[in-house]
């Protein structure tokens, strides 16, 4: 069951950017890669949105439906609203959020993903 409560409400210092794949800070202004591949993902929108979102770069940025971060991490606000209705996309950013890093070696095998379907 959903509670329907936000993800969280994101407030960062504007010179507080991390590298793609770790928590370790990187250059403003360079894209950060999303943790998740989401089916219906709004990355690919991100160039247009930009244009309209830079005049309100000062506000704060409200995703009902935030799936992958495409959107969030493309145009990195200030200070953001984050929500989604499906609750194990987020439980895995609340995790995410308390420190989980992902030491599964990911390989494209079929030997590999037998195994790991078995496992789970």
């Amino acid at each position: 069951m959903t509670t329907g409560k936000p993800i969280a409400s994101v407030a960062r210092h504007p010179e507080s950017t991390y590298q793609r794949d770790s928590l370790t800070p990187m250059r403003d202004g360079e894209p950060l890669k999303p943790p998740l591949k989401w089916a219906g993902g709004k990355r690919w929108l991100v160039p247009v949105l930009r244009e309209y979102w830079e005049p309100h770069r000062d506000r704060r940025l409200v995703e009902p439906f935030v799936g992958g971060m495409g959107v969030a991490l493309g145009l990195q606000p200030a200070c953001a609203l984050l929500n989604d209705i499906n609750e194990h996309l987020i439980n895995f950013y609340r995790h995410l959020q308390r420190g989980l890093v992902a030491d599964i070696p990911f390989s494209n095998s079929a030997h590999d993903y037998y195994e790991a379907r078995r496992r789970f």
